[in-house]
């Protein structure tokens, strides 16, 4: 597998839709149309753009397991990723 656009990413909206931007270079990662009958492009956008944080936060809580952490920490741990990750899919502050 080629290696990925690194992050962070930003959705921003664009002429008939929305756009994601890699961020240190400011080119675009993708461009997605407005279709409001079937999909949000907004939504999408949002989505994508967090893709990068989500990798990051799923190799934390793999690095971290393979370390001799307690369980109920480690629980904790994924728990807490795990809600910063539905947040920022979704577009919400965590």
């Amino acid at each position: 597998m080629n290696k990925h656009t690194p992050g962070p990413w930003l959705a921003q909206k664009a002429d008939g839709g929305y756009v994601v931007c890699e961020l240190t270079e400011g080119w675009c990662v993708v461009a997605l149309e407005e279709d409001p009958n079937k999909y949000s492009a907004e939504a999408d956008a949002i989505l994508i753009a967090f893709a990068p944080k989500m990798e990051a936060s799923l190799n934390r809580i793999h690095r971290l397991s393979l370390e001799n952490m307690e369980p109920d920490d480690l629980l904790e741990l994924i728990r807490i990723e795990a809600v910063n990750a539905l947040r920022g899919a979704k577009g919400e502050q965590g």
